[in-house]
């Protein structure tokens, strides 16, 4: 039996491989299996693009914690109900809705950074970034794993910009996927596995770009 590794999480997953050779009637000939690694760049590689640096812009860059997504989840939230309370244009609920989140010095720093974000989760922060782009507010893992190489080449652009933020992604918390809607056929589940392999490609593609460094606020 033949047999095929993937070295490194990319827009073609081992779901995808495995779907191939099913349909080509190939299965039982290969085996597929996945050995990701995070290396420093002074380890021999055997795929480019296995360094923790791999995708890293010239630009300092860091994920913004899940922790710290959440509490700004929570914070609107609370914003909201609160909204509906008060009697004040949109416009001005929504200034105060950002400013009520971040303090003045991450709004220094936002000020004079690029945010690059994935489903709206870093988005209430855009009115004080330098620059913000999505890779896919709907969610679409394909389109931001293919989007991922060219928006932080696009960031190192930025005049001005001293900072890239993106978010940490947590699988299992994705906003593309309600445990609670489970597909009932094959076919189904074949794209439910193969979104979780391409959100798993976006994951492992910003946190080369941050060089797995994590922080829970903007600085």
């Amino acid at each position: 039996m033949g047999s095929i590794t993937v070295l490194r999480h990319g827009a073609i997953s081992s779901q995808s491989i495995r779907t191939a050779l099913e349909k080509a009637n190939l299965s039982r000939y290969f085996d597929v299996s996945d050995s990701v690694k995070f290396t420093s760049e002074k380890v021999y590689n055997v795929a480019p693009g296995q360094t923790v640096k791999h995708y890293s812009p010239n630009v300092p860059c860091f994920m913004i914690s899940a922790s710290r997504q959440h509490q700004e989840q929570q914070q609107q939230q609370h914003q909201e109900q609160q909204q509906q309370q008060r009697i004040q244009s949109k416009k001005k609920n929504e200034g105060q809705n950002v400013l009520d989140v971040i303090n003045e010095e991450e709004r220094t720093i936002l000020s004079q950074s690029v945010i690059i974000d994935y489903g709206k989760r870093l988005l209430h922060y855009q009115p004080h970034a330098l620059a913000y782009r999505d890779l896919s507010p709907e969610c679409n893992p394909s389109k931001a794993a293919s989007n991922v190489f060219e928006t932080l080449r696009w960031s190192e652009t930025v005049e001005g910009a001293i900072r890239v933020f993106v978010p940490e992604l947590v699988l299992g918390n994705n906003n593309y996927n309600n445990d609670d809607e489970k597909c009932e056929d094959d076919e189904g589940s074949a794209r439910e596995k193969e979104e979780g392999a391409l959100v798993l490609a976006v994951k492992d593609k910003l946190t080369r770009a941050a060089s797995a460094m994590v922080v829970n606020g903007f600085q």
